[in-house]
């Protein structure tokens, strides 16, 4: 009986118990938080972390469930990336979104890489309630940043969850469909990658639960992640040279016949230029004249007499008769060789060759500047000019190459250190790998647009042999082919038309898409020369702000972005002002103060400059690109016959001379470089200013930099950059 009264009592002891555990549990349950609010601790740690160490804005920041939690080396695996770890494990779509305002938007992520939807499986919801929650967090964050990019990461099959794998799959499906259809959104699969050849899940990618990672299956991860990532900015100053031409003020040769004129025919008793065609050879040097006829060749017709005077020598091969006008006066001369004394003040200079042997004609002709006599064979470029731009991370040699227009088509049409004058076809090939080499600059290069397969290789294995393997190359498909007034754009059009390329009744967008295709035949030629893109930087540019032709027409055309390492603009600080037309007139801006042109340039010009650079960052996000610049700085100047009002050239001259453009300047390089731009290369080095515009950085080559402020503006900032760049003379 005392055990049955025992038994009694432990039962209902028992009974007891279990009611109270029953209590217990619903009190707990009760005072647990339900919902996204259970994170709220999780979340208040990491505002406190952020509170202690503020995470750097325009990362890549990493969110979702415990697949994220656990991704302990993801500052290992993006190594050139800044990134933010926001995962807190076991939450949903829906808890991403309802902190956003918390652990999103306060950071300003250049990319939101997401891995959820997995949990929201699992607990019962069906695809398409996880496919419209990532919706919703898309619109959450869109609201903020609405340029923001966003990824999604799929949900992987596991062995532990495989019985969901069905439905994980429908959820990606829908996701990546919803994905194809909006801007700036990615879809990152990870699905086949962690299945086996029968399509279950790897057992050796998982940890001992089977349903998390381990380290092999995060390499998975950071991989293809990575495929959809730009490379880290490096916002730095390049620079576009000005072309060869006598008129040159930047003076970068001590041989100033390398920038001499091509030879103009003249014959006695007939008006200037009206000689016969002249016999030259391969290089360009005159093998014969006829009676009573010479050719001459203009150098240094620099107004205001900017260039080096004093003593120059005269050297040249063969045999023949040279004198000089103008600026020059031959003071002795022997054969091979004269002496010149040359006053800038009297004008440019003019080079007459009177008589040449045919059998020995007068070749290799070169015009000394003072005092370089002896060393010109291995110092070809001039000091100032070197010391000018050391420290500038890349040339753009678009001028020195003779791009806008040029008429080569073969290796043997190239201008070589042979070449009478570098102002027909542009600067040899090797010296401009040796200016390069020389300042330790990256080299941008644009192949013309006639060039054949043969001419690309031949030039791609010129630059692998020669240049410093340390730098990189840039490639670009001529220049500016969306431009109409170039040749190059022309060009283009009828190559579509010809090759079916694109709409027939639009040959401009067939245009584009021929563009888009040469590109990548030139990129894939210069790849097998190298072997490899390591050190090649691919080159699409198009017109700054023109978005949707980059993302509708020329990156996707034939996947051309694939093999495509940049899109480049020219973001200009623009205020082109015609004669007459509906909005700006030169009329109009004539009578502006000077105060007020440059308001205008701070307030109308230079925000519509920074939208584009934003607006094409969004593009170059979105294809995995960096954004450079191929050309860039102010755009003051008339056109449509604007051009012609001399009073408006003058108070444009005046705002690009005032310190307040260097302030314009400050602002237009810290919007580049907080948008994530990448190279700029400002246009251009030395060049006078005139009714064609006001490009150069400066106007001469001993222009005091202190005078300069678009110069100083942008050397303070390459120097913020961490360049060594040459900010005075001193």
């Amino acid at each position: 009986m005392k055990l049955l009264r025992h038994r009694s009592a432990l039962l209902q002891a028992f009974a007891a118990s279990l009611l109270f555990g029953s209590l217990a549990c619903q009190l707990l349950a009760a005072a647990a938080p339900a919902g996204p609010e259970r994170w709220a601790q999780a979340i208040a740690a990491f505002e406190a972390a952020d509170q202690t160490a503020s995470p750097p804005q325009d990362a890549i920041l990493f969110i979702g469930s415990s697949t994220i939690v656990r991704w302990k080396t993801l500052a290992q695996d993006f190594p050139e990336h800044t990134v933010i770890n926001r995962g807190f494990g076991g939450s949903q779509i829906a808890d991403s979104t309802f902190y956003a305002d918390r652990i999103v938007i306060p950071y300003r992520p250049r990319l939101i890489v997401l891995r959820a939807g997995g949990n929201d499986i699992h607990a019962g919801k069906t695809p398409e309630q996880v496919a419209a929650d990532f919706d919703a967090f898309v619109q959450k964050v869109r609201a903020k940043l609405p340029d923001v990019r966003i990824a999604y990461m799929t949900i992987n099959a596991s062995p532990a969850r495989w019985a969901n794998a069905e439905r994980e799959q429908k959820a990606n499906e829908l996701i990546q469909a919803y994905i194809a259809k909006g801007k700036n959104l990615v879809y990152i699969d990870n699905w086949d990658a962690t299945l086996d050849a029968d399509g279950k899940p790897r057992e050796e990618l998982f940890v001992q639960d089977r349903l998390h990672f381990n380290e092999e299956g995060y390499k998975i991860f950071a991989d293809s992640v990575r495929k959809h990532l730009s490379p880290q900015a490096n916002a730095k100053l390049g620079m576009n040279l000005n072309g060869p031409a006598d008129w040159n003020t930047e003076l970068p040769f001590v041989d100033v016949f390398r920038l001499s004129r091509t030879w103009i025919s003249q014959r006695k008793g007939q008006p200037w230029g009206k000689g016969p065609e002249l016999q030259v050879d391969e290089h360009g040097w005159v093998k014969r004249l006829e009676a009573d006829c010479w050719a001459e060749s203009p150098l240094c017709t620099i107004d205001s007499g900017r260039y080096p005077g004093g003593r120059y020598t005269v050297l040249y091969d063969g045999r023949g008769r040279i004198d000089f006008w103008g600026a020059a006066k031959v003071v002795s001369e022997e054969p091979g060789r004269m002496a010149i004394d040359v006053d800038p003040s009297r004008g440019g200079m003019f080079l007459r060759l009177h008589e040449t042997d045919p059998n020995d004609f007068v070749r290799n002709i070169r015009v000394l500047m003072p005092g370089f006599e002896t060393i010109y064979r291995d110092q070809p470029f001039h000091p100032v000019f070197l010391k000018r731009w050391a420290g500038v991370a890349c040339f753009r040699f678009m001028d020195w190459m003779h791009t806008n227009g040029s008429e080569i088509e073969t290796w043997a049409d190239r201008p070589t250190p042979e070449s009478a004058t570098f102002t027909e076809k542009g600067v040899a090939l090797e010296w401009m790998i040796d200016l390069c080499n020389r300042q330790q600059a990256d080299a941008w290069f644009c192949m013309p647009h006639r060039a054949d397969d043969d001419y690309a290789r031949r030039f791609a294995e010129m630059v692998k042999d020669r240049l410093d393997p340390k730098l990189k190359v840039y490639i670009e498909y001529s220049n500016e082919v969306w431009n109409s007034q170039f040749p190059q754009t022309r060009y283009s059009w009828a190559k579509a038309k010809e090759l079916g390329i694109g709409p027939q009744e639009r040959p401009w967008e067939g245009g584009g898409m021929y563009y888009a295709r040469r590109s990548v035949q030139i990129f894939q030629i210069w790849e097998q020369v190298f072997g490899g893109t390591e050190r090649l930087v691919r080159v699409i540019a198009w017109q700054s702000g023109n978005t949707h032709w980059m993302d509708n027409i020329v990156l996707p055309f034939e996947d051309a972005y694939r093999h495509t390492d940049s899109i480049s603009i020219a973001p200009y600080i623009s205020m082109n002002v015609p004669r007459e037309g509906k909005e700006l007139t030169a009329d109009e801006v004539v009578g502006w103060s000077l105060e007020r042109v440059l308001d205008y340039m701070e307030q109308e010009s230079l925000p519509k400059s920074i939208r584009a650079i934003e607006a094409t960052k969004a593009i170059a996000d979105k294809y995995g690109l960096t954004l450079t610049a191929y050309e860039g700085g102010q755009h003051m100047v008339g056109v449509g016959g604007g051009e012609n009002n001399e009073t408006m050239n003058a108070l444009f001259f005046k705002a690009n001379a005032h310190p307040r453009m260097g302030q314009i300047y400050d602002r237009y390089y810290e919007a580049w470089t907080r948008a994530g731009g990448d190279l700029f290369c400002y246009f251009s080095s030395v060049g006078r200013w005139s009714k064609w515009g006001s490009w150069g950085i400066l106007q001469h080559y001993d222009d005091d930099p202190a005078d300069a402020p678009k110069f100083l503006a942008t050397m303070r900032w390459a120097r913020q950059r961490g360049q060594n760049v040459n900010l005075t003379e001193d």
